[in-house]
């Protein structure tokens, strides 16, 4: 089958008959879009499935973030933070639970509380102070210094806001099936690489955050807005499996970050994706996604500039897919996928520049609007 676009300025109503195809159900605006397998006033045949390019969980070569000349601000060179605790005896007496971490400070291995799984409500046994996590992430003091690999919990009860705005963090930051009770931040800081997997958050405020490595949030339950606006991360932004709610604002909210990879397979995200202005080194997969912005931009992705493919497989987005402008060296891959969104555009491709394949989306209905 294949696919009549109308002339340059017209928009297109219409569905696939395959379970092959994308299922489209509003208006497939692809004005200006330039595609070597896909160009305006044309039709084209069903285009073959291209295998998906390996992912490469590593760094930037040289292992540099991309924005690694910039520090965030009142973040200084040798300055571990601008403020906060910086003697343990400030925090005595500790929680129980802090007693244990600490006990276990060196081993440098996961450090489970209770289960090791998330708490599910308020557990005094398995609860952590903000301050006391932030003083062992920013190097302890005398006598109580991390390991070299950093702090690693699990199952943790984090009280209070994990403030680390501004600072440098040498090592790793490992808080895989906590419960925060408040938002952390990161904004403007300098880690090596952070680990929230199975974490359950009301949100991350990391706007400006400069990590060398990836940030990893598999699998995590965020009851708000994940903010990491004009980011730069060396390696991978992973959200596969998470669970993201910040219905009417962008949920996972990514305008201007610069990153390897952004993975976010099977994810649901209950609000937007912002990807506007992104600079991926190679792919955006939401391979199996689920997006639900009804009646508005479910994935802002304009003047997005991937350098290698955009694979949105058998995703299913309730809102607008806005590529305007964007730059994808290699394929735009929506076999299989459904968008919806029959009061205005669902689609929108126009100045867009594709220089792999852009599989067909089957037969059209070309009904005026």
């Amino acid at each position: 089958m294949s696919l009549g676009t109308g002339a340059p300025g017209n928009s297109a109503r219409g569905f696939a008959t395959t379970n092959e195809r994308p299922r489209i159900r509003g208006y497939f605006n692809i004005c200006s879009c330039l595609s070597r397998s896909f160009a305006c006033a044309s039709a084209i045949g069903a285009a073959a499935l291209v295998p998906q390019s390996p992912m490469d969980e590593g760094k930037v070569p040289g292992g540099r973030s991309m924005k690694d000349g910039r520090i965030g601000p009142g973040s200084v060179e040798g300055v571990s933070g601008t403020s906060g605790v910086t003697r343990l005896d400030a925090l005595r007496p500790l929680l129980p639970a802090e007693e244990e971490v600490l006990s276990r400070l060196l081993s440098g291995s996961l450090d489970r509380l209770g289960d090791g799984t998330p708490p599910t409500s308020d557990d005094a046994a398995r609860a952590i102070r903000a301050p006391f996590l932030r003083f062992l992430i920013l190097g302890g003091d005398e006598g109580h210094r991390p390991h070299e690999k950093g702090v690693r919990l699990s199952g943790a009860w984090i009280q209070g806001i994990l403030d680390l705005e501004a600072c440098r963090v040498p090592r790793d930051i490992g808080l895989k099936d906590c419960r925060f009770d408040a938002v952390p931040v990161f904004t403007s800081a300098v880690i090596d690489r952070a680990f929230l997997d199975g974490s359950s958050l009301p949100g991350l405020q990391a706007e400006r955050l400069d990590v060398r490595g990836g940030l990893y949030l598999r699998g995590v339950r965020v009851d708000g807005e994940i903010r990491l606006t004009d980011a730069g991360l060396g390696g991978n932004l992973v959200c596969d499996g998470a669970v993201i709610k910040s219905l009417g604002s962008f949920a996972l909210n990514a305008e201007g970050i610069e990153v390897r990879n952004v993975l976010a397979r099977g994810t649901d995200v209950r609000g937007g994706i912002n990807l506007r202005g992104a600079r991926l080194v190679a792919d955006f997969d939401g391979t199996g996604a689920k997006v639900f912005q009804p009646d508005d931009v479910a994935i802002a992705a304009e003047a997005i500039d991937v350098g290698g493919s955009v694979l949105l497989r058998s995703a299913t987005v309730d809102g607008e897919v806005r590529l305007l402008g964007a730059s994808i060296a290699g394929d735009l891959n929506c076999t299989s996928m459904g968008i919806a969104n029959p009061s205005d555009d669902a689609l929108q491709l126009s100045r867009a520049e594709i220089g792999g394949i852009l599989p067909a989306a089957g037969r059209q209905d070309r009904r005026s609007a």
